[in-house]
């Protein structure tokens, strides 16, 4: 990241997918503690409580653990780590996982645009012809950054349908994710996967 120069701005997820992975990451620790009270080996050997149910998780850990890998820690990296990250000489794309991540100097931008005038922008690299599209929660300081390094933009707006899919299928794996863990939690699945 040195070459990069220092931290300017940094941009997550957008605050209304913030909520619905919280959301989703919510409903499913419900589940799990209605799933906890409804166990028999929780009625016989612990109290219908708070602590009755940490001390099931802390005795029996497999769910919750699963819970913590599947659903708790993917949320919170998703709405709070995950983005993108505004150096003085380039940027940090954050494609998912640390290891996907994606170094841009300005000098090898050639132009940006304003796809959504609030919250989606894309950049086109002049060196391998790639267009990034991603979320920015604040569009007028990335421009502002950008403006600074002599990059010619467009802020008009354009066509949403195609440079949407990479949210729309983000958000589309969440609730669908977040459904089937459901019904695995719902069902017993875990603890059947693991005995």
């Amino acid at each position: 990241m040195e070459e990069l120069g220092k931290k300017l701005y940094k941009s997550t997820a957008l605050k209304e997918f913030k909520l619905l992975y919280l959301n989703i990451a919510g409903l499913l620790l419900f589940n799990l503690v209605l799933q906890t009270l409804g166990n028999p080996v929780f009625e016989e050997q612990f109290s219908s409580n708070a602590m009755g149910v940490i001390n099931y998780h802390l005795k029996y850990p497999e769910d919750f653990l699963i819970y913590c890998l599947t659903i708790l820690f993917p949320a919170i990296y998703y709405s709070f780590i995950r983005g993108i990250v505004f150096c003085e000489n380039g940027m940090i794309i954050n494609r998912g996982f640390p290891f996907f991540n994606r170094n841009v100097l300005y000098k090898n931008i050639s132009r940006y645009k304003i796809i959504h005038p609030k919250y989606l922008m894309g950049v086109k690299r002049s060196d391998i012809e790639e267009e990034f599209v991603f979320t920015i929660r604040n569009i007028d300081r990335v421009v502002a950054i950008l403006d600074q390094h002599h990059i010619p933009g467009d802020l008009g707006r354009e066509t949403l349908e195609k440079t949407m899919t990479v949210n729309k299928k983000l958000v589309v794996f969440f609730i669908f994710f977040g459904t089937v863990m459901f019904f695995i939690q719902y069902f017993g699945g875990f603890s059947q996967l693991l005995r």
